[in-house]
């Protein structure tokens, strides 16, 4: 109820990201699982061990975002539901001022870039790198490839390059997107 129909499929595209980016199917699906077994049992492992599951697991987020904003293909609408995810408030209730809360996000993050310092999140990034994640990449030469939308301005391996800064671990992969003929048998 707090979600309009974009945002909504912001949602449902993220969600399906992580199954087709991440499922069973994948070949990186055993080192993404053992990756969040690693975060919700971290007093077991060292800090390197640690360091490295959580920065892939943030990946893991961000790429599935990028899912969700194919599936809704509106910046905006990618925006708004950042918005209401970190303020818990219905749609109704917040102005939608995406622009200035996109100016904050890529402030934060180029601050934080100039400062040399990496994310902060722990599983999931923090909400301004989402925003400056989606942003980049609807800016990219794939997005605008795959949606004929946003400017493709930005190769994705530069786009992908300053995410890895932002993650502060160049081993830290998104991998390359694969577009299908036919939706796999997992979707239909």
């Amino acid at each position: 109820s707090l979600l309009d129909d974009k945002t909504l499929a912001a949602v449902m595209g993220h969600e399906l990201g992580h199954y087709l980016a991440h499922g069973v199917h994948h070949p990186h699906a055993a080192a993404a699982h053992t990756a969040r077994r690693l975060l919700l049992n971290e007093s077991t492992h060292d800090d390197g061990v640690l360091d490295q599951a959580r920065r892939l697991s943030m990946a893991m987020e961000l790429t599935a975002d990028r899912f969700g904003l194919l599936a809704c293909r509106d910046l905006d609408a990618a925006l708004r539901l950042e918005m209401v995810v970190v303020t818990g408030l219905p749609a109704s209730e917040l102005t939608w001022d995406t622009q200035a809360y996109l100016e904050q996000s890529r402030s934060l993050i180029d601050s934080m870039l100039s400062d040399g310092e990496t994310a902060l999140g722990y599983s999931h990034p923090e909400h301004s790198l989402r925003a400056y994640a989606l942003w980049l990449f609807s800016e990219s030469d794939l997005y605008r490839q795959l949606t004929d939308d946003g400017p493709g301005t930005r190769p994705i391996a530069e786009v992908d390059e300053q995410l890895m800064r932002v993650l502060g671990h160049s081993e830290v992969e998104f991998g390359n997107a694969t577009v299908f003929e036919e939706p796999q048998i997992e979707v239909q």
